[in-house]
């Protein structure tokens, strides 16, 4: 239950931010509006950190990502001032308590190269995450 306490910490952050927009959920259907910005979000784990022997203790660590989805051949402020409020939004050092399970932040999140595909200018940002799981 780890991993969906953690995806639920972060996308209830994300929910915060003032003019949501349209969001592609993991294993949601989900189908983007020609000319209207979305963005995707996942969670990416990575193998647990086992920093001692026997007692069941181990660390969630991974990322979580936002991939901004925009209109192609609008400029890229609106795509990045967007990148910029999600990464404001996840400072490095923030905790969240999600069930009773805390999702650290330990790292200023990175907002990354931003590419195009088809009809979209596209901008991820990866969000640092650990996790202390205490049986």
């Amino acid at each position: 239950m780890s991993i969906l306490k953690i995806s639920a910490a972060f996308e209830k952050k994300l929910a915060t931010i003032a003019s949501p927009l349209s969001t592609a959920y993991e294993n949601v259907p989900f189908v983007p509006v020609t000319g209207t910005p979305y963005q995707r979000v996942r969670l990416l784990p990575a193998s647990p950190e086992n920093p001692t022997l026997g007692d069941g203790y181990y660390r969630e660590v991974g990322f979580f990502e936002v991939v901004l989805f925009y209109p192609l051949n609008d400029g890229r402020a609106a795509a990045q001032t967007r990148a910029e409020a999600i990464k404001d939004l996840s400072p490095r050092g923030l905790s969240m308590v999600e069930s009773g399970q805390t999702v650290v932040i330990p790292r200023t999140p990175a907002i990354g190269l931003a590419t195009q595909l088809d009809d979209r200018y596209i901008v991820p940002i990866t969000i640092e995450y650990y996790s202390e799981i205490i049986p």
